[in-house]
């Protein structure tokens, strides 16, 4: 394609029919073009799909000759397909309103925090609870309290006592006539951690990293001094609160306790699932058609010699090739398109071409093969 039709698919794409702004000023899309180099636009978002508007693209410039996936990688960046909130209009009123009615819950809960009576407070923290009752109502306060404290958890052990004594018969509501809980002391990972975990990490709260391999920790984190806030940690003005910093060396996991039942397997690309019959489509440089369908002949092979095929393609010593036939589109019926299968021309193509295995497709004696529309789009979607 030339320069100007090029400029002409991108100019149609923001076309006020074709695509609009979503009418956010926040909604920047950002792309990296270079070392420290960065384009920025707003973002479009479409008023149709992209098949709509290929045929409108074709209507409207009977011209230019395009393929649809061509003419979707001439896309704007910033061009995308609109979303459920891209379709809700922002009311001014709308947001004035909430913004307000915010603004005076917030005063209201400062007002109340700041003339509430702290005795209320004390009265329910000391009121006296009736003995063996977990709810009961405070005379001095109005109001009902309640202590559903039973016991104090603080290791998975502590976890599983609690359960085995008081979960393990359901209630009558339930399903299930009984329980089974196990505590399990190792948890077996597929994947090794790089360190092991920290001693007591659960009552630790702020975490920095020292230098490689050493951690600080504390207690408790500090939130208002300055110097933890410009990260100058060590240097913090409120120790008497956090309490004092101690430093970490953390040690390398070692090696699971367990073999694994399972070995790495090298990844298998779509070229080496290709066989004698594989009916395959490959991705093909034409300015006419996006892919090609291919008979194979046989697996993919490498070439010994400096080979030609019969449509004039040269391939080098030492590449990857699969041979096989061509098919030739006919047409499209019905949701069904037709292909025919070029007898007696034997053709080559790169191995790593192979973009899609057609299943349970068959061909007629007289070499027709009938694909459905779906596979033919799943082939488009594999480019």
């Amino acid at each position: 394609m030339s320069e100007d039709e090029k400029k002409t698919v991108y100019d149609f794409w923001l076309s006020p029919s074709i695509s609009r702004p979503t009418g956010n000023k926040k909604d920047i899309k950002r792309v990296r073009l270079g070392p420290h180099i960065y384009s920025s636009h707003m973002i479009h978002v479409l008023n149709k799909t992209q098949t709509e508007a290929f045929l409108e693209f074709q209507t409207t410039y009977p011209d230019i000759k395009i393929k649809q996936r061509k003419f979707e990688n001439l896309k704007p960046y910033f061009v995308r397909a609109a979303r459920q909130q891209d379709r809700s209009t922002c009311c001014c009123r709308y947001h004035i309103e909430a913004r307000s009615i915010f603004k005076k819950c917030m005063e209201f809960r400062k007002n109340v925090l700041t003339n509430h009576d702290v005795a209320d407070t004390i009265q329910i923290k000391s009121c006296e609870r009736p003995t063996g009752r977990r709810r009961w109502f405070c005379k001095t306060t109005g109001r009902y309290c309640c202590s559903s404290i039973k016991v104090t958890i603080k290791t998975a052990e502590d976890m599983y006592r609690f359960s085995i004594q008081n979960l393990t018969k359901p209630n009558e509501s339930a399903s299930c006539k009984r329980r089974i809980l196990r505590l399990l002391d190792n948890t077996e990972r597929d994947e090794l951690r790089k360190f092991k975990p920290v001693p007591d990490n659960r009552s630790i709260q702020r975490v920095h990293c020292v230098e490689n391999g050493i951690i600080s920790v504390k207690k408790l984190s500090c939130y208002s001094c300055d110097s933890c806030i410009n990260g100058n940690y060590s240097h913090c003005q409120n120790c008497h609160i956090t309490g004092t910093e101690r430093k970490i060396t953390m040690t390398r996991e070692d090696e699971l306790n367990r073999e694994n039942d399972f070995e790495d397997e090298d990844e298998t690309e779509i070229k080496d699932l290709v066989n004698r019959g594989c009916i395959i489509a490959v991705v093909v440089d034409d300015p006419n058609d996006d892919d090609f369908l291919l008979k194979a002949s046989g697996k993919a092979q490498v070439l010994s010699v400096d080979t030609t095929d019969k449509w004039g393609a040269h391939f080098l010593k030492g590449s990857e090739i699969i041979r096989g036939l061509y098919f030739n589109k006919l047409t499209v019926e019905d949701g069904m398109v037709k292909f025919k299968l070029l007898q007696r021309k034997t053709a080559l193509v790169p191995a790593v071409s192979t973009r899609f295995i057609c299943m349970e497709l068959n061909i007629s004696n007289e070499g027709i093969l009938t694909m459905p529309e779906d596979t033919n789009l799943a082939i488009i979607d594999s480019l």
